[in-house]
């Protein structure tokens, strides 16, 4: 579905190009035909030719605005206020010329009187067009803006609650084997253990906290040129390093692929440690697997490992937590938020037996090939 819309986002951005492309020309030949034609005075051609002049500078900063914006399906607007100039201007002139000869009067060239409305036509409506299509970008900017703010509010809120409740729990855990240690001292060394068990629980929860308080920074929102496979594979190599005992294979294709964003980066590495953190089979392995199709990045970490409870996922998918339904951390809430501030989507397979799969799959205007 998603190839599917941005190949019907891509061929509107066609139509429009081409719609402008085509009435540019047609203006251009006609202006050609008459000047050619041998029934222009040079007064004529030298003022007919100051309307194409001024509709080729006006195309010149056009075409300099949209790349700057990045109007993609506003070239469709474009186009449309474009051929709405020349019909309404054209039509206009047509008017005049009738209502001139009605009252007596007489054009000797009306065809070319046309022309030169509709070139006025042209520019007119690309400067309304203009227009109307910044309008339109700062208020699809504004309602990003209030979706982004509404976002942050959510996250805020599952992530009060998730970190009060894992909190709470650690310290529940570590009190009550601290009272058991206290009254038999002699069986202290398993209690011990799970206490230094949540206190690394409590370890990871703030670098997590950190994490998610970062989300938002400079530095990882800003486009950079990162390597997305060049990062994988450090990513992989860390987490193998402190975890020898795990498998974990990278495949991907051999053109290089660079993003745009770090926090992309972070979200990969956090599926890659939930994968290998939760999984107790004897032989564990994760691969993660990065593919590029047409007009999208595609990446998906697999693990051998017990899968996702359903429980967790449908928490995720309904975007909350409540007082009754927690998931088990903060880690698949950072990938969450992350897959969901790029604008791409995050999908899970899980099977109790043959571990579980985690897919993100985002727009092109968040990656970019490096050859």
């Amino acid at each position: 579905m998603a190839s599917i819309d941005q190949r019907f986002l891509d061929t509107k951005i066609d139509i429009g190009k081409s719609l402008i492309y085509a009435f540019v020309l047609l203006l251009i030949l006609f202006h050609v035909f008459f000047a050619l034609s041998g029934r222009l005075t040079h007064q004529d051609l030298l003022f007919g030719w100051i309307s194409p002049l001024l509709l080729f500078f006006v195309l010149a900063y056009v075409k300099h605005w949209s790349v700057q914006n990045e109007i993609g399906t506003g070239v469709l607007r474009l186009a449309a206020w474009m051929g709405m100039g020349i019909f309404v201007f054209g039509a206009s002139g047509i008017l005049v010329i009738v209502y001139q000869q009605a009252l007596g009067g007489e054009f000797l060239k009306p065809m070319y009187s046309v022309l030169g409305w509709g070139t006025g036509g042209t520019i007119i409506g690309l400067v309304f067009g203009m227009y109307d299509v910044d309008r339109k970008i700062a208020m699809a900017q504004t309602v990003e803006t209030l979706d982004h703010s509404e976002r942050l509010s959510e996250q805020l809120k599952v992530y009060n609650r998730v970190f009060r409740h894992d909190v709470r729990t650690a310290a529940n855990i570590t009190m009550g084997y601290a009272d058991h240690i206290a009254d038999a001292p002699d069986s202290a060394e398993q209690s011990i253990r799970i206490i230094n068990q949540q206190m690394e629980r409590l370890t990871r929860l703030t670098e997590q906290s950190r994490k998610i308080a970062g989300l938002h920074d400079e530095e990882l929102t800003t486009d950079q040129a990162l390597d997305l496979v060049e990062q994988i594979d450090e990513s992989a190599q860390q987490i193998q390093r402190e975890y020898p005992e795990t498998e974990i294979n990278v495949e991907t294709s051999p053109e290089q692929i660079a993003v745009s964003n770090r926090s992309l980066i972070i979200a990969v590495t956090q599926l890659l440690r939930n994968a290998v953190e939760h999984n107790t089979v004897p032989s564990p392995r994760t691969d993660v697997y990065l593919d590029h199709t047409g007009e999208r990045l595609t990446l998906c970490v697999e693990d051998n490992g017990p899968g996702i409870p359903d429980s967790e996922i449908d928490i995720l998918d309904k975007g909350f937590e409540t007082q009754l339904e927690h998931s088990d951390g903060t880690g698949l809430w950072l990938v969450k938020w992350v897959v969901d501030d790029l604008g791409g989507s995050l999908s899970f397979d899980t099977d109790d037996s043959l571990g579980s799969s985690v897919t993100i799959s985002l727009r092109s205007r968040r990656w970019m090939r490096k050859n």
